[in-house]
């Protein structure tokens, strides 16, 4: 058995650190993986309703001094929406080998059926999949996160390199312009001017101790 770290992006345990995992992808990173598995197809179609509202303003859209058009968001939008079907097609195809299952024909299918189809085959099966292709499951996260940018869904979150207060593990963020900080690995939150006023006794204690 060969351990290594979980290669999902952004990976990070409660140390702030890689998971190390022997299954393709670590436990703590699969339920994301999943959550963007499910969400596919929702995401998929709402990758291309963002494209038909911005399509006529973006196109008509000219850079100052000159006759070409600026480039539109909507072609991102398109792009990320091809991105969830290749990923997810590559991912079925190599989970339909592994598993023995039954191959669908191989004429040409529309871009969205074949993203509802893959997730229905993938989903059930999330943990084989993870295991047969971690490559595929980081590939989806990476292109869940681009989608979620483009249609303004992700907030900036800040990480904080010091330890939580409470149980002393490298896994504080702030989302940007909220009013707590929180601990992902033990769920502990504090204002800001608390978080602040515990950080100068953290850090005084860290003083003392490099003094003695």
């Amino acid at each position: 058995m060969t351990i290594t770290p979980c290669p999902l992006p952004r990976c990070s345990g409660p140390d702030g650190n890689p998971t190390l995992t022997a299954e393709g992808i670590c436990s703590y990173c699969r339920p994301r993986v999943a959550r963007d598995l499910t969400n596919a197809p929702r995401m998929y179609v709402q990758l291309h309703l963002g494209l038909e509202l911005t399509g006529s303003g973006a196109l008509s859209d000219k850079v100052s001094g000159t006759k070409t058009a600026s480039p539109p968001l909507r072609i991102g939008m398109l792009d990320a929406g091809s991105a969830y079907a290749r990923v997810l097609s590559h991912w079925t195809s190599l989970v339909r080998v592994e598993l023995g299952l039954s191959v669908p024909h191989t004429g040409r299918i529309r871009e969205s059926w074949s993203v509802v189809r893959s997730a229905d085959i993938l989903t059930p099966r999330i943990d084989q999949a993870c295991a047969i292709s971690p490559q595929s499951a980081c590939d989806l996260y990476a292109t869940a996160i681009v989608a979620r940018r483009l249609l303004g869904l992700t907030r900036l979150v800040h990480r904080l390199m010091v330890p939580c207060p409470d149980c002393d593990l490298l896994a504080l963020y702030r989302e940007d312009g909220a009013a707590y900080v929180r601990c992902s690995a033990c769920g502990a939150a504090w204002s800001e001017e608390l978080y602040q006023s515990l950080s100068r006794v953290i850090a005084a204690e860290y003083e003392l101790l490099d003094k003695s």
